[in-house]
């Protein structure tokens, strides 16, 4: 089992190798990839450990930043938290993901819906490059924890 330092070392590291690779499939593959960053740095700013009633390193970031911020933020999450017993659903692909997936990206989410009729499926697409993003950031999250 990690402790909280090694978990955000990790997805930081896991964050930036998804930035970087979408950077590349970007240019090679197709621009929708740069959506990929977006579902990564999600994961590395809402991890599975937020389902946990001590402040995480996530949460340390913000309060770090700003204190009324931080205060925000874990008021925020206070319900994730009572829902999602610590190692349980917070802990799964893909369900864990999606949970924190939606209730970090909801506004963005909302607002993208007005872009569909001009985008098209694209946007949609878009949003599930960065939901796998998320996953993956998730998925050395819970490497760590040994559940993977």
């Amino acid at each position: 089992m990690a402790d909280g330092k090694t978990h955000a070392h990790y997805a930081g590291i896991a964050a930036t190798a998804v930035t970087v690779g979408a950077g590349v499939l970007a240019v090679a593959v197709h621009p929708v990839f740069l959506a990929a960053p977006v579902g990564a740095w999600a994961g590395y700013i809402a991890g599975p450990d937020l389902d946990h009633h001590v402040h995480t390193e996530d949460e340390q970031r913000i309060w770090r930043y700003n204190r009324l911020l931080g205060r925000l933020w874990s008021l925020y999450w206070t319900p994730y938290e009572w829902a999602n017993p610590h190692r349980g659903r917070s802990h799964t692909i893909p369900d864990g993901t999606m949970d924190r997936f939606l209730l970090l990206l909801w506004p963005l989410l909302m607002l993208s819906l007005l872009a569909v009729p001009t985008a098209g499926a694209w946007v949609a697409v878009a949003w599930g490059v960065a939901f796998v993003a998320q996953m993956m950031v998730d998925a050395v999250h819970l490497w760590l924890d040994g559940l993977l």
